[in-house]
């Protein structure tokens, strides 16, 4: 949070400082803020030369508290599909994802019989909101479940499981015939 006009000498002043770790950076003038657990937050930003109201910041942090998966349940070996994670705040709204490297969100196959890799963001067609895209990869015919996991402060959280099926491509042998009537 970038700090605008006044003196350029600060004190914050936290309401709590189990929320985040909150110091201010005086080369850039900024305001750095390092979330350690949900809850909100206020900071007071006390200018030390001028007699002025203080400026207030409220901050509200939250962490993933659902991760809802949209995906078909079926690929055929060597087939791709596409695979749709949504994660949810504790308070049940989509989470902005300015970058998905910033949530350790990582899939887990029951047994290997897939393979999953995250999906490149392409500009022309964003992701929506709280979404992150993968691809996944049939590799042996059989069943799994697949269960997305984020690391929280106190637990983790953990997807639905969901089935996948992993089969054969359809063939039909001998592919022409002929009926004499």
């Amino acid at each position: 949070v970038t700090v605008k006009q006044g003196s350029g000498y600060f004190e914050l002043a936290l309401s709590s400082d189990d929320i985040a770790t909150v110091k201010y950076i005086e080369s850039c003038k900024e305001i750095e803020i390092i979330p350690i657990r949900s809850g909100e937050l206020t900071v007071q930003v006390i200018d030390l030369c001028l007699v002025s109201k203080p400026a207030t910041l409220v901050i509200n942090v939250v962490s993933v508290g659902i991760i809802r998966v949209e995906m078909a349940d079926k690929v055929e070996i060597g087939k791709c599909i596409s695979s749709v994670v949504r994660l949810y705040d504790e308070n049940d709204n989509l989470m902005v994802i300015p970058d998905p490297n910033m949530i350790d969100l990582r899939p887990q196959f029951q047994n290997s019989i897939a393979n999953i890799i995250r999906a490149e963001m392409d500009p022309a067609k964003p992701w929506g909101i709280g979404e992150i895209h993968y691809v996944i990869t049939g590799i042996e015919v059989g069943d799994t479940k697949l269960v997305f996991t984020v690391s929280g402060g106190d637990e983790d959280i953990n997807s639905a499981p969901f089935d996948l099926q992993v089969f054969y491509p359809l063939k039909i042998h001998p592919r022409n015939g002929t009926i004499l009537v």
